[in-house]
């Protein structure tokens, strides 16, 4: 026996998975360039700093969200880390694997403040 949902409209479903397919290919891709803006910026910052290294580049940072990470993908990371660990970890070994995964170029300063927001408060 045919339902009615079965035939109504089999184009609509067939080309809304199609359209999410897309959204989420480009997702994908924007998330990967924004990704590598971020380490341009970071390659830009040292470079100012090779020629003067008291550049100040927070007035240029003020405009751009500094490694921004979305939502939910700390604790997914934390947990895959955790997981997958074959010792104990210290926050600073799982710091330096989150800006290797980030693809970051980090100071002392920066692991810090990373540091600060994995450690219970």
């Amino acid at each position: 026996m045919v339902t009615r949902s079965d035939c109504d409209r089999p184009n609509a479903v067939a080309g809304l998975v199609g359209k999410h397919r897309e959204l989420t290919a480009l997702r994908d891709k924007y998330r990967a360039e924004i990704k590598k803006l971020a380490i341009d910026i970071d390659h830009l910052d040292a470079a100012m700093r090779l020629f003067d290294p008291n550049a100040d580049t927070s007035p240029i940072k003020k405009y751009v969200t500094k490694h921004r990470a979305e939502k939910g993908s700390v604790k997914r990371f934390l947990l895959n880390t955790m997981r997958e660990a074959t010792e104990p970890l210290t926050s600073r070994q799982i710091t330096e694997m989150w800006v290797a995964d980030r693809g970051l170029v980090a100071d002392d300063a920066t692991y810090a403040a990373i540091r600060n927001g994995l450690e219970p408060a």
